[in-house]
């Protein structure tokens, strides 16, 4: 590989000089890591950043009792620059998927490098304020959860009794109603029918957010995705009933995965969220509102199609919606992070991929696709 020439394409290095670039590549040196190997250790004290030759790499960081994996990283990415800029411990870990090349760079010659190139003193500060953005995202969000989590734990259990309780006597009473001689056509029937309705749905929302927080389970376990999109469907009810058709096409052959289950829930709330806030026009001139749900399969993937026939997104709204903080409904209405906490639990956490489609002229509308590996990366 011409180092020199894969140095200048990179916003770090371009407005160096070919000596300085000559100078660069001499006193760098080549870093080996095997898969499963670690290249920084979270605590370790921070003595140069790396440019990434060849391979991938994920970014762990303790969050508890657990690990999240923060992001992934590929050829031409920097690693450990923020150690080097804040004289502070490595505050995560770094760990090759496969088998890797780097560039190490020490932290003598990045200083020289942001006092010889203004160019580069940017490009660093401006790689340092995404992810820091991005982490803390995306840490706040895991603390979030894990807070909800407790709290679902609370409440499904305080209201599962109760709620058997009555969905129980509810059903007797109905029985023993029919076998008296009160008339069919009483209020008191039409009462015990509704006392039973009610206390079904609430045993069934109980069940559903009992199983979409996939409480007391592992963080990684055999996931029905069409049980995970259905329950999500029940826990969001309310915003549908107000006229939304739900069209759901379920592969009748699609596998259990591996996978993350609370975390895909979110990602099928978030998506179906937005869907139907997307189709609020629709509703207003009283036109037809559609969300479609698709599912598929093949040998080692799923895929998950979710659509709706709103208004559809601009090529430039598109191409910022999985940016952090980015959002275009009103203020206090969304916080920009919905889309790009999805999109770091489909693509970071489970290897698999999202795209989007969106048409703005008639059939207007907005596709999400995501695509998952049936067997878990790292099983």
């Amino acid at each position: 590989m011409d180092k020199i020439s894969f140095l200048r394409k990179l916003d770090l290095f371009k407005d160096l000089s070919v000596n300085d670039l000559q100078l660069l590549c001499n006193l760098s040196q080549e870093v080996k890591i095997a898969a499963g190997d670690y290249l920084l250790r979270e605590g370790d004290p921070g003595g140069a950043l790396y440019i990434i030759l060849q391979g991938e790499y994920e970014v762990i960081k303790r969050s508890g009792n657990s690990q999240m994996v923060l992001a992934l990283r590929g050829p031409s990415e920097v690693i450990g620059e923020m150690s080097i800029i804040d004289q502070a411990p490595r505050s995560a870990s770094v760990r090759a998927l496969t088998p890797t090349t780097a560039l190490m760079i020490s932290s003598d010659m990045v200083n020289q490098l942001i006092s010889a190139s203004p160019a580069a003193t940017m490009a660093i500060f401006q790689i340092m304020s995404s992810r820091m953005r991005s982490n803390e995202a995306l840490l706040v969000q895991s603390e979030k959860m894990a807070g909800l989590g407790t709290l679902v734990a609370g409440i499904t259990h305080e209201l599962n009794n109760p709620a058997a309780a009555i969905q129980s006597g509810a059903a007797q009473l109905r029985k023993a109603l029919a076998q008296t001689s009160i008339s069919k056509h009483n209020d008191i029937y039409q009462i015990a029918d509704d006392i039973y309705e009610a206390s079904t749905r609430i045993a069934e929302i109980v069940g559903a957010v009992k199983t979409y927080s996939y409480l007391d389970q592992a963080p990684i376990q055999q996931v029905d995705i069409h049980k995970g999109l259905d329950n999500t469907l029940v826990i969001l009810k309310h915003k549908l009933k107000q006229g939304i058709a739900v069209q759901k096409y379920y592969d009748p052959q699609l596998p259990l995965i591996e996978a993350r289950g609370s975390e895909l829930n979110q990602v099928w709330t978030n998506i179906i969220d937005n869907a139907i806030a997307a189709l609020q026009p629709q509703l207003t001139q009283g036109q037809e509102a559609i969300l479609t749900i698709r599912t598929s399969t093949d040998d080692k993937h799923i895929k998950v199609e979710i659509s709706d026939n709103g208004p559809g997104m601009t090529e430039e709204i598109k191409g910022r919606i999985f940016e952090p903080f980015f959002t275009t409904k009103s203020q206090g209405e969304g916080t920009g992070l919905g889309l790009h906490i999805c999109y770091n639990i489909i693509t970071v956490k489970h290897h698999g991929q999202i795209q989007v489609r969106t048409q703005t002229t008639p059939p207007s509308g907005t596709t999400f696709n995501i695509t998952l590996p049936i067997v878990y990366i790292g099983s």
